[in-house]
């Protein structure tokens, strides 16, 4: 009875180390990108094989990144779902920080950087319209009322929980 308790709590884990300059730029305003410390570039690129997709620099600062989306937007919704949470004062927060985010992003489109840097500006481009698109729809769901996005949590489709379930197809068809 106790190990069938134990099986069923929910598990935590991360894919990542926690680095900062992993999530290139993406959390911490003004949102420009960052790229990676040499150190920690060598790191990920000592065993980086672009011929396995899983293993590849790609992939590591994909995980580093998903692994924050998820974690950030938990930790929203846990503010977010607050029946007595300042709808204003919060869009006027969120819309300042889009702004922030669509400068930063503008700023690296015409960015010309060396070919060693290329992958890093192209993800965090990728990223950065995922995570920008993703706040901006979920905070359209949460104007719907707090009923309204509880449920949409409880029946997984936050935008950033359709990225679990993209992992999850992602995985089984790998395997």
């Amino acid at each position: 009875m106790v190990l069938h308790a134990h099986s069923l709590r929910p598990a935590s884990f991360t894919f990542t180390i926690d680095c900062p300059t992993l999530l290139l730029g993406l959390w911490d305003a003004p949102y420009d990108p960052v790229h990676p410390d040499p150190d920690t570039l060598a790191l990920l690129l000592a065993h980086a094989s672009g011929a396995d997709k899983w293993n590849s620099l790609d992939a590591k600062l994909s995980a580093a990144i998903y692994d924050k989306i998820i974690s950030c937007g938990d930790k929203r919704y846990k503010i977010w779902s607050k029946a007595n949470l300042d709808l204003n004062s919060t869009e006027t927060e969120l819309k300042a920080k889009l702004h922030s985010r669509r400068v930063a992003w503008e700023s690296a489109v015409g960015e010309v950087c060396r070919p060693d840097k290329t992958t890093v500006r192209d993800l965090y481009l990728d990223w950065g319209a995922r995570v920008a698109v993703m706040l901006a729809q979920e905070w359209e769901q949460r104007k719907q009322g707090v009923e309204s996005y509880t449920g949409l949590r409880q029946s997984g489709q936050l935008p950033w929980q359709g990225m679990v379930k993209d992992m999850v197809v992602m995985l089984a068809e790998s395997v």
